[in-house]
């Protein structure tokens, strides 16, 4: 199944690259529907103003996708595992 068709980044483990995103809806559809939340929902979960996030983000502590309007959007999942990273000290 494609469901690429915007660039958004991505980060492999190494080093940070693009990828292609048709949708949040085809992105959830395709990956057992981890849920895309925003700038503001993530903020609001881990009790941290948006500032704070966006800077998590620009030093690349969360992984994020871009879609075609240039909004944010961060999975569940790795909001998950950066709440674990940061309790292990990893």
């Amino acid at each position: 199944m494609v469901i690429f068709s915007h660039w958004g980044p991505f980060f492999d483990g190494e080093k940070w690259g693009k990828i292609f995103l048709k949708s949040p809806r085809a992105v959830n559809q395709a990956d057992g529907m981890d849920k895309l939340m925003t700038i503001p929902e993530v903020a609001d979960y881990l009790k941290i103003g948006t500032s704070t996030l966006r800077r998590y983000i620009r030093r690349g502590y969360l992984r994020y996708i871009v879609l075609p309007g240039g909004d944010y959007r961060i999975r569940e999942s790795e909001v998950k595992r950066f709440l674990d990273d940061r309790d292990t000290g990893s």
